[in-house]
């Protein structure tokens, strides 16, 4: 059996950035697709004004985190 060490550096702070990048789409789905939001929840426009730039911010970090993850690699064919 061949043995593998894991040696991944996992940034804590980085993939809470990224759960409530995928959170707040998820809730800004939820506002802007299934509820009113004009009406039921008045306080959520401030939110939904700025929802889209949380994708944006989860494509950054997951770039990143793919970056990280082959930065260190040996060859192309190295998993």
């Amino acid at each position: 059996m061949v043995e593998c060490q894991m040696s991944q550096k996992r940034l804590p702070l980085l993939d809470l950035t990224r759960w409530f990048a995928a959170l707040a789409v998820v809730i800004f789905h939820y506002f802007y697709m299934v509820s009113d939001v004009r009406n039921d929840y008045p306080y959520a426009q401030c939110f939904i004004k700025y929802a889209y730039l949380a994708v944006q911010l989860f494509f950054i970090i997951s770039g990143f985190v793919i970056f990280m993850s082959v930065d260190n690699k040996k060859g192309p064919f190295v998993f």
